[in-house]
């Protein structure tokens, strides 16, 4: 049986965010840190959904070899924080950092991966608030891919 690529498709994404954000730091799932971050990325992980993705497969039995084609997705959030109240700047900031990525996957679909055949970024919902340690802005991007491997 072939592997599931969802673990290989997940890195690769972050690796692809860390290019795109450098020096703003991207956490593969969610971080663990008393660093004070202002804009940032967790890939594999939906804090308000609860997700990190998902994935699904089937085997291709029209000629040999078998194949395998995986579908799935990757969770991941973009979120800006600043220590005042200027909402405006948190969106922007967010906005700006979620383009960089999408623009990243857009380049190359295939995340350099050989398996990938297609992956295309959406971004999804929205969050702003305020609260007394600032404006708070997050994205959510959600990465579709399929993929085809040898069984």
């Amino acid at each position: 049986m072939a592997d599931i690529v969802w673990p290989t498709v997940l890195a690769a994404l972050r690796d692809v965010a860390s290019a795109a954000l450098s020096p703003d730091p991207v956490f593969d799932g969610p971080p663990v840190t008393g660093d004070d971050l202002t804009t940032f990325a967790i890939v594999g992980a939906d804090l308000d959904e609860g997700g990190a993705g998902n994935w699904s497969s089937e085997i291709t039995t029209i000629g040999r070899p078998f194949r395998v084609q995986e579908r799935g997705t990757v969770n991941s959030l973009v979120i800006s924080q600043t220590g005042d109240t200027d909402i405006a700047a948190s969106r922007t900031a967010v906005f700006i950092a979620a383009e960089k990525i999408l623009d990243a996957v857009n380049a190359d679909p295939s995340l350099g991966l050989s398996s990938v055949v297609a992956a295309q970024a959406d971004t999804g919902r929205v969050v702003m608030m305020q609260t007394s340690s600032g404006a708070y802005t997050e994205v959510s991007i959600v990465l579709s891919y399929t993929a085809i491997t040898g069984a």
